[in-house]
């Protein structure tokens, strides 16, 4: 006999049995219909979640279960000063760290080093999809 587990959505607040409905984890302890989420990823524009996948990145790079104040400011003035894009972040913080294999205890917690390599990344990345 399962156990009554009783969450409550995150988009829709109404309180279900998380044992007997799907449903889908949205964060530390966070859960909503799957119903419900679907129609949330629909309803948001790509630059959204290209954040959300962003940020989700960062947690998974530094171990971390949310981004730093500091990382977010550098964000901001990464996509404010150079224009850069969420995915081009992202992607330049993968092929410097993942594909390039540069230690992550250099960082000091932050992404500081994306303003000096996103070009090389960006050209890594156009070569491939050519």
């Amino acid at each position: 006999m399962a156990t009554t587990r009783m969450v409550k959505c995150k988009y829709c607040g109404i309180q279900f049995n998380r044992n007997a409905e799907p449903f889908v984890e949205v964060g530390g302890r966070r859960y909503a219909h799957k119903e419900c989420a679907e129609k949330y990823q629909q309803s948001i524009s790509q630059e959204e979640r290209d954040y959300m996948e962003l940020e989700k990145y960062i947690k998974k790079l530094f171990n971390k279960n949310v981004v730093s104040a500091r990382i977010k400011k550098q964000i901001k003035d990464f996509k404010q000063e150079y224009n850069y894009t969420y995915s081009g972040m992202q992607k330049t913080l993968y092929w410097w760290f993942e594909l390039k294999h540069n230690p992550i205890e250099k960082a000091n917690d932050g992404i500081g080093i994306v303003p000096f390599v996103y070009n090389d990344a960006s050209n890594y990345f156009y070569n491939l999809y050519l």
